[in-house]
């Protein structure tokens, strides 16, 4: 009698990752053999032997063929076979133990990882500076309390939200001069949000995220006793390899240095 099987082979979609899937139990059928060798030497088993006990891992085919299926039998034979540490940790008593290493290092894992949250994630990237119709929330999570000022951000695309205007202290029109007067290094500078018009502020208020740095918004006359700081200086980073005169600026972290630099009004 013969018995045909038929099997249906349905091409994966994209979106599953099946080598991915297929990968831990081919890797863990191919541990065995080492393995196997390995745990038969601990055992006080001859080399041949040992080698014996390999082959016949290397050469039964069920354990060949369940080794590339998405199944857990693979997984399981290597971890019992993984007994070969705990020989070989009884057969060498008199060696020295290097339990406190993995302490050592999952302390370090767990100290970077707090670090890299406390440090790491607030890196500033090259960005824009950008703003829009929304406040900082009057208090925060942790307790703190905020100006309740328009947000400023940083993202890393361009849109409208970009949009700055620099403008003269001195001057109350937006009017542009003919010609125009260039931005030079040093100058004192107002930045008014060209589609919310408010003027870029800082003030001895915590930031939301770093509170060890002032907050910087978009100023919004509350009538409170919260003075208007919004003078800013200019500081050209590149002004030694290029011309400080005729350049036109993008306000864009990066091409400053020390900016925003607070003055008082």
């Amino acid at each position: 009698m013969v018995l045909c099987v038929c099997l249906a082979v349905h091409q994966s979609t994209p979106a599953v990752c099946v080598w991915a899937l297929r990968l831990l139990p081919a890797l863990c059928g191919a541990l065995c053999v080492p393995l196997a060798y390995l745990l038969q030497v601990e055992l006080g088993g001859l080399q041949y032997a040992a080698l014996g006990a390999a082959l016949l891992v290397l050469m039964e085919n069920s354990l060949i063929v369940q080794s590339r299926f998405m199944v857990l039998e693979s997984v399981l034979i290597s971890f019992q076979l993984l007994s070969f540490c705990y020989w070989r940790f009884h057969n060498t008593p008199n060696r020295v133990k290097y339990v406190g290493v993995s302490t050592y290092l999952l302390l370090l894992g767990i100290a970077s990882v707090h670090t890299w949250q406390l440090i790491g994630q607030q890196a500033t990237i090259p960005c824009w500076l950008h703003s829009h119709k929304a406040n900082y929330p009057i208090r925060y999570e942790d307790g703190r309390g905020s100006s309740h000022q328009q947000q400023v951000t940083c993202y890393s695309f361009k849109d409208v939200n970009n949009w700055w205007i620099v403008k003269d202290p001195g001057r109350q029109e937006l009017v542009v001069n003919r010609p125009p007067r260039p931005v030079r290094h040093g100058d004192v500078v107002q930045l008014l949000h060209g589609m919310t018009s408010r003027f870029l502020n800082s003030h001895d208020v915590a930031a939301p995220v770093s509170p060890h740095a002032q907050e910087v918004s978009g100023y919004i006359d509350f009538n409170v006793s919260m003075v208007i700081q919004n003078l800013w200086r200019v500081d050209i980073s590149n002004r030694e390899a290029e011309s400080e005169v005729g350049r036109p600026l993008c306000l864009r972290c990066g091409w400053f240095t020390s900016i925003p630099r607070l003055f008082s009004s």
